[in-house]
């Protein structure tokens, strides 16, 4: 990775889950996600600046994001069959991100935050409010093999959330927000 213009491509796979924030403390969520896999395809732009100790990248990829809701048993009702189901988002997501080189550039630590625009809504959410424009942080590590491989360890956290659920009347109160995480293995390859 010396001083010139780099594209990468490269590939993701992993798992994601959803983050539960529950605003309202008296009421008892029926929501227990948990881990599906999930992945990412997808090609960057690396720049490095002369004479800099760090890079700056960006990209597009495209993402996909999954969590199992699972009801429990006392939960059960019409409305909840089946008791338990997967609510997979599309992506296409705009990564920028700041790469830091160390011992001779072949580990590479990187930050950066992603913009990500949802393709889609799940069929089982009915009066959830979607944010299809989300914007998340992203973090890793890379390791550059023979300056053209990449294997490397990525996360990914929501700040603003992908899915909202608000509720006041007389009967039930409720503000939810889920919020996507993800942490996939990373490979891919410096084409110049």
């Amino acid at each position: 990775m010396e001083g010139q213009i780099k594209f990468a491509a490269y590939a993701q796979y992993g798992y994601s889950n959803f983050i539960e924030i529950n605003r309202e403390p008296n009421t008892r969520i029926a929501n227990y996600y948990t881990k599906m896999p999930s992945y990412a395809i997808g090609g960057e732009t690396i720049l490095p600046f002369k004479d800099s100790l760090f890079f700056i990248a960006s990209g597009i990829n495209f993402l996909s994001l999954a969590a199992r809701n699972n009801m429990p048993a006392d939960f059960i009702s019409p409305e909840t069959n089946p008791t338990n189901w997967v609510e997979r988002f599309y992506s296409i997501a705009v990564p920028i991100k700041v790469y830091v080189p160390f011992l001779e550039k072949w580990i590479l630590l990187h930050v950066g935050v992603s913009n990500a625009i949802h393709l889609n809504k799940p069929k089982t959410m009915r009066d959830e409010n979607i944010n299809y424009y989300t914007l998340s942080f992203t973090g890793g590590i890379d390791f550059c093999i023979k300056k053209r491989m990449l294997v490397g360890i990525a996360y990914y956290r929501e700040i603003i959330p992908t899915v909202e659920s608000l509720k006041w009347s007389s009967i039930e109160t409720w503000d939810i927000s889920y919020f996507y995480k993800a942490t996939t293995i990373k490979i891919g390859y410096i084409i110049n």
